[in-house]
């Protein structure tokens, strides 16, 4: 008597997807994310009263503060949608940066960039709100913080200028001037008032770094 063989299939395992070059975020939407934060961050400052001096006394808060709460909070609900964009361009240039170490810099620097505009706008709607109370002591303690929070946008220049231009010269993807230049803004970024110089050209910059960076390194 012959005992059949029975066979047992093999399990099948599934590993992980394989990132495509049809995946990663495109040119277009690298400049369309970072144009759009252009000319959000250009409206905003052109919109913007300006600070009030940080010492100042609590009297000349509230009689400088010239603000509505419509104002307010239309310009500070604009810089949360600023602070959405930077995230997502970061994000999409760590991925066609090629993911590597230096590459999560840039991502992590856009997140605390847009934490950081967020930041100033609870910064701005507390500054209203203590004005509203017309006391000079709550108006000049809300002022002198909303004064004091630009140091979390010196690391997050930090972060993403140094990793996007140590990445692309790794990876070959940004230009070799345009990496170079990217570090020497990020080593700026944290050195006190030099800093306003990274900041003041991180729109621009990011718009640079979309249109120059290569789809294909090879080329």
């Amino acid at each position: 008597m012959t005992t059949p063989m029975t066979t047992t299939a093999a399990p099948v395992t599934t590993g992980p997807a394989t990132t495509t070059e049809h995946d990663l975020p495109g040119r277009r939407t690298l400049v369309g994310l970072s144009a759009t934060y252009l000319v959000l961050f250009v409206a905003l400052f052109l919109l913007s009263g300006g600070e009030i001096a940080n010492d100042a006394r609590g009297s000349t808060v509230i009689k400088e503060f010239s603000g509505s709460h419509l104002f307010v909070q239309v310009t500070g609900y604009g810089m949360v949608v600023a602070a959405g964009v930077v995230v997502f361009w970061g994000t999409a240039l760590r991925r066609r940066l090629g993911g590597t170490w230096t590459a999560d810099l840039v991502a992590a620097g856009a997140l605390t960039m847009g934490l950081t505009l967020v930041g100033w706008v609870v910064t701005a709607f507390a500054l209203m709100h203590a004005v509203d109370t017309g006391v000079p002591e709550v108006a000049q303690a809300v002022n002198i913080l909303d004064n004091s929070n630009f140091v979390p946008a010196m690391l997050a220049l930090t972060c993403m200028m140094i990793g996007a231009g140590l990445s692309g010269l790794r990876s070959g993807r940004l230009p070799r001037w345009l990496a170079v230049a990217s570090i020497v803004l990020g080593v700026l970024a944290p050195l006190g008032p030099a800093a306003f110089l990274p900041f003041s050209l991180f729109p621009l910059w990011a718009v640079v770094v979309s249109t120059q960076v290569r789809i294909d390194p090879t080329r």
